[in-house]
């Protein structure tokens, strides 16, 4: 095609919101012919942005053509994340040799900042194509040509996709010498450009609120990200029961490839336990929610007050228990500094009742009354959102009847 047989150019859209390309208005060769063998893609096609897993970090995805014949013109949109990724900016960058250059589709300076405001909203930059509009020159085949570069900024962590869209039904390249007006054409593949921003996710196994038996058994896995996984790094922090906070984390296993382990455990702490995952190339997740649970007191740590006798059994925690059936009895904790406590006790069918109190404040009233003989049995007394301190008073609330007292678990989780 040359300047004395020039064409003139219009834009075509489709309704869909999908990019449609330049088409020209009249067929001014002898026939239309289609290009094919043509490939439309991101490049680079894949984008890691550093660290994973971060926002604020910056892509750029060039839209680029290749075709087996020689071209006058190239067309695309781009479709984006637009959950992920947000559009700041836009530049023309075919690298046009000849005069007659025209740009369609591209916003102008006082355009720009709409346009770039409406691709985001739609997650689409419309159609951008250009072209010889005069004929006085084409691309060569088997050559990439660029048509536009789209830079974006990462919103939100996690892998995405960028899209180059064209609608080959309708034209809308020129292959130097023939238009394609009114002729479809090949496109051998649509290569999306992938970009990899997520790391792995790491979740951990609740534990029980409260721990009768030592060593803990710890559970935890995770969902890989960009990357396969690799290894994980286990953590634990502790406060015993009349510690004001935590202790500083303790590192328990490093880069292990295991998903459960158990940790020994002492009577009067809390432990709360956190994971994370790193994948191959070395990027680590976020640190998962604690998980908690707190080691009962044995029996034997209470003060007592009144007549108690003293027992041993293989079926009471720590193998030890305190008994009474007089109602001035009275085992006592001070200084206890807990956001849960539960007390663990025997329940039977001549068991009495106990009142718990935090100072002068009743916590709970319990039966221990049951039809068969229950040891170990947790019961609830206290569950609060805030530290509560003072001293914890058992107190036997019946007469003649036994009240079994096996531990008592004060926890800060």
């Amino acid at each position: 095609m040359n300047s004395t047989r020039s064409g003139r150019w219009h834009l075509a859209r489709l309704t869909l919101g999908l990019a449609a390309v330049v088409a020209l208005s009249e067929v001014i060769a002898p026939a239309a012919t289609a290009v094919v063998g043509t490939t439309l893609f991101v490049s680079p096609a894949t984008t890691t942005i550093s660290p994973l897993g971060s926002t604020g970090g910056s892509l750029a995805a060039t839209v680029t053509f290749n075709a087996t014949a020689d071209i006058s013109g190239a067309g695309a949109a781009l479709q984006f994340d637009k959950t992920r990724l947000r559009l700041t900016a836009l530049g023309k960058d075919a690298t046009l040799v000849a005069n007659g250059v025209s740009y369609v589709g591209f916003p102008s300076a006082a355009g720009m900042a709409t346009f770039i405001a409406n691709a985001n909203a739609a997650g689409e930059i419309p159609t951008i194509a250009w072209s010889y509009t005069d004929g006085s020159s084409s691309e060569a085949a088997g050559s990439d040509h660029p048509i536009f570069t789209a830079t974006f900024t990462v919103i939100k962590a996690g892998d995405s996709h960028v899209t180059p869209v064209i609608v080959p039904s309708i034209g809308g390249l020129l292959d130097g010498r023939v238009a394609t007006y009114g002729s479809s054409f090949a496109i051998d593949s649509i290569v999306s450009g992938a970009v990899m921003n997520a790391l792995p996710t790491t979740s951990i196994t609740s534990l029980s609120a409260w721990l009768l038996t030592s060593p803990v058994a710890v559970i935890w896995s995770a969902s890989a990200g960009s990357n396969p996984l690799a290894n994980y790094d286990v953590r634990y922090r502790k406060a015993a029961w009349n510690s004001s906070a935590f202790g500083a984390y303790t590192s328990w296993l490093s880069a292990t490839g295991l998903t459960t382990s158990s940790l020994a455990t002492a009577p009067g702490y809390t432990y709360c336990f956190s994971a994370r995952a790193r994948d191959t190339l070395g990027n680590v997740s976020a640190w998962t929610a604690e998980t908690c649970t707190a080691v009962a007191l044995d029996d034997r740590s209470l003060s007592r007050s009144g007549s108690w006798t003293l027992g041993t059994g293989s079926s009471y925690y720590r193998s030890t228990y305190v008994r009474a059936t007089s109602s001035s009895a009275k085992l006592t904790r001070t200084g206890i500094v807990a956001r849960k406590i539960f007390l663990v006790a025997t329940t039977c069918s001549t068991c009495g009742s106990v009142k718990v109190y935090l100072g002068s404040t009743l916590l709970k009233s319990i039966s221990l009354h049951s039809t068969t003989t229950v040891n170990r049995k947790v019961f609830t007394v206290l569950v609060s959102t805030s530290t509560k301190t003072g001293t914890l008073s058992i107190k036997v609330s019946t007469s003649g009847k036994k009240v079994i007292i096996d531990g008592l678990v004060v926890s800060h989780s």
